[in-house]
């Protein structure tokens, strides 16, 4: 293992016009270094390999930890998107009326992800909001990942306390640290391998200057086309209200043949005691005579053949039944996931919009 010395790094950085900010430590080695380039203003984030083992420095370090994340849970559904209240959830589907959602969402949905990992941080341990923060910056390198193919430099954004790594292998990693203070602001970097600091320090600045360009490029390009998609998309909504009214006359239709085919079997079950009653009697009374006894038979016979046709109508009749509740099932369960998951999903992006204003004002 090699050891390196980081006031020898300091002395070619900074000879090179770079400037070190922070250090970055995990499992008390140096893992990543923030640096500034004097001249383009631009920050990479050195990665340390293992092989290498600085020797003892005086930078005030920033220990980092990973956080575990489950890359089954890295896919583009709405818990990645918002957390859901518990306030949100009491409102809809308490058996009170006129619910609405509330102005204020604080507890999320829930406070366990399903445990993957038994080191570092995990997932789970972590309050529903900070999870979404992890869950956005994991989603934005994935995105952005395709912006870096064929480079030899990757990338990180930050948004402290979390940090997240592209790496040469195209994984991405989260870490935290308990130093990095909470500030709000997304922080993007070039990610420099440390043999290759030292190999193209020379157009180092030009490249890294060259990445962020690109990235700025297709990230200006995507607004202008998230926008048109947006707009496209809000144009449809009338349709929305529409739908629910005829998914809703579809249920009550449902509804009203539940109603009217229980109505028939309750009928059924009744002609079937009433017929099954007058069968046994007609068993169980003796024949005065031969003409008594044939006119016997035909009543058992008859009264047979009706609890036989009984029978199978009411197997028609439950059939029936079985079909139309499991398609009210299907219909009332699903159009309430769409339905919740959209009002989720929509205040969510209205709180996105709401983001925008502030932005704006900020600027203006």
């Amino acid at each position: 293992m090699s050891s390196l010395s980081i006031e020898k790094l300091q002395r070619f950085a900074q000879a090179n016009g770079y400037h070190i900010h922070k250090i970055f430590t995990r499992n008390s080695k140096c893992f990543l270094v923030e640096m500034m380039s004097v001249k383009s203003v631009d920050f990479i984030l050195l990665h340390i390999p293992a092989k290498y083992e600085f020797q003892r420095f005086n930078y005030h370090s920033y220990p980092l930890r990973m956080v575990s994340l489950d890359e089954t849970h890295s896919s583009d559904d709405i818990d990645n998107y918002a957390h859901i209240s518990e306030d949100i959830l009491e409102s809809a589907y308490s058996t009170q009326t006129d619910s609405h959602i509330p102005d204020k969402t604080e507890l999320p949905i829930s406070q366990h992800l399903d445990q993957t990992y038994k080191t570092n941080i995990i997932l789970k341990d972590i309050e529903g909001k900070d999870a979404i923060l992890i869950k956005d910056i994991h989603r934005q390198i994935r995105r952005l990942k395709y912006c870096m193919r064929g480079m030899a430099h990757k990338l990180a954004i930050m948004n402290a306390p979390y940090l997240g790594i592209l790496d040469d292998q195209n994984k991405i990693s989260i870490y935290h640290s308990d130093l990095l203070k909470r500030d709000g602001v997304l922080k993007l970097y070039v990610v420099v391998d440390f043999k290759m600091f030292y190999d193209r320090i020379d157009v180092l600045d030009q490249e890294c200057t060259q990445i962020f360009k690109g990235i700025f490029q297709v990230l200006n390009n995507n607004q202008d086309i998230h926008s048109k998609n947006i707009k496209r998309i809000m144009a449809k909504q009338e349709t929305i209200f529409e739908q629910s009214d005829f998914l809703q006359t579809c249920k009550e239709k449902f509804s009203n043949y539940i109603t009217q085919y229980t109505e028939l079997l309750g009928d059924l079950y009744k002609y079937e005691a009433d017929k099954t009653e007058e069968l046994t009697q007609a068993q169980t009374v003796e024949p005065a005579n031969i003409h008594h006894d044939m006119k016997q038979n035909h009543k058992k016979t008859k009264l047979e053949k009706e609890l036989h046709l009984m029978q199978s109508s009411k197997k028609e009749l439950i059939k029936a039944l079985v079909e139309v509740k499991s398609k009210r099932e299907d219909l009332a369960l699903t159009i309430d996931t769409i339905l919740f998951d959209n009002i989720v999903m929509l205040d969510k992006i209205f709180k996105n919009f709401a983001q925008l204003d502030k932005l704006q004002v900020q600027l203006s």
